[in-house]
C-alpha cells in the first residue's frame, strides 16, 4: 500500500478523526487489536504489519489520533518515499522541514511526524494529528505522577528494546529506541 503524507491530516486516504470501521471500508483489513504498553488507554490496532492505528476518544466513539507505517508500505512525504531511507537523509530531510526537528527523538513535537532507525536505514515513520505528541507526552508523566508517591528513585521499562533504567527524574522516552517508556512497580520483574 502506498500513503502520502499530510502534516495535521493523516495521509491521501486515512484521515484523523476517522474510525476504525471507515479505516477498514477503506483498506479492505480487519485489524488484529493489541496494547502496545499497559499505560495505554485503548487498543492499538495492527493491519496486516503495514501500519498500526492509535486511538483516542472524541464525542464518545474512538477516532484515529495517530499512524504508524512499516514496510512494506510505501510512505511519500512531498514525494519523497520515507521508509527504508538510510537515517542520515531523513535527519537532513526533517531538519529541512520541521524547524523544532530533534536528533535526539528523531521527531518534531510541533508538526507530529517523526520516524525510527535503530540503525542505518528507517523502519518506521509516525504521524499524528496537532497537539497529539504533547498531550501524549504530559498522559505518561501524569500517569508516572500517579503511581508513585515517594522521592526514590524508578524503574522504567522500554517494551520496544526490553531496555529497563533507573532514574530518580521520570523518563518519558527511551534512550535507545525513543518509545515512551512504561513506569515500573517497585516490585515488578521482567
Amino acid at each position: 500500500m502506498e500513503f502520502r503524507l499530510s502534516i495535521y491530516e493523516g495521509t491521501d486516504t486515512i484521515k484523523f478523526g476517522m474510525t476504525s470501521e471507515e479505516i477498514q471500508a477503506l483498506v479492505g483489513i480487519k485489524p488484529t487489536l493489541f496494547k502496545k504498553s499497559v499505560s495505554d488507554l485503548y487498543d492499538t490496532e495492527d493491519y496486516q504489519g503495514m501500519f498500526h492505528v492509535y486511538y483516542e476518544m472524541k464525542n464518545n466513539q474512538l477516532v484515529c489520533a495517530e499512524i504508524e507505517f512499516f514496510k512494506p508500505s510505501k510512505v511519500f512525504l512531498d514525494g519523497v518515499q520515507l521508509l527504508g531511507k538510510p537515517k542520515v537523509e531523513m535527519e537532513d530531510l526533517f531538519k529541512g522541514k520541521f524547524e523544532d526537528y530533534s536528533s535526539e527523538y528523531t521527531r518534531s513535537m510541533e508538526y507530529c511526524i517523526g520516524f525510527y532507525a535503530p540503525k542505518v536505514k528507517t523502519e518506521t515513520v509516525a504521524i499524528a494529528r496537532k497537539g497529539f505528541y504533547k498531550e501524549q507526552e504530559e498522559y505518561y508523566k501524569n500517569t508516572h505522577d500517579e503511581q508513585y508517591i515517594s522521592n526514590s528513585p524508578k524503574r522504567y521499562y522500554c517494551i520496544g528494546c526490553k531496555y529497563v533504567a533507573t532514574s530518580e527524574t521520570p523518563l518519558v522516552e527511551c534512550p535507545n529506541c525513543h518509545i515512551f517508556m512504561i513506569p515500573m512497580l517497585p516490585d515488578e520483574q521482567i
